[in-house]
């Protein structure tokens, strides 16, 4: 069995096109799940009206939580970039974004 129908990566250490396409997806989701930490950590802070999070968390251990997200995702990118993976741009402008959102 080649190296080439087996799925493993090249001779020169890179990984393969599938193999780096899961690579970029999981770090996506990962930084999505960072995302989604960080919109619950702006929520619980944030003076809604109607809240769903009560804010417990210290200023001090948000500003750690916050230290930590952007290690991890600092990591990420370093990954992908050891591995010559270039990350999707983004697409939709943040303009567009609140527009239809109060437009809904």
């Amino acid at each position: 069995m080649t190296e080439e129908s087996s799925g493993s990566s090249s001779t020169d250490g890179r990984l393969n096109e599938y193999q780096a396409r899961r690579l970029r997806v999981t770090c996506q989701y990962i930084d999505k799940l960072l995302g989604e930490v960080e919109e619950i950590l702006g929520a619980s802070a944030s003076k809604a009206a109607f809240p769903r999070y009560s804010g417990d968390i210290a200023p001090a251990q948000r500003r750690t939580i916050e230290d930590y997200i952007a290690r991890i995702r600092a990591q990420l990118i370093r990954v992908l970039d050891g591995q010559g993976i270039r990350r999707e741009k983004s697409q939709i402008p943040t303009s567009r974004a609140v527009h239809v959102t109060l437009g809904a």
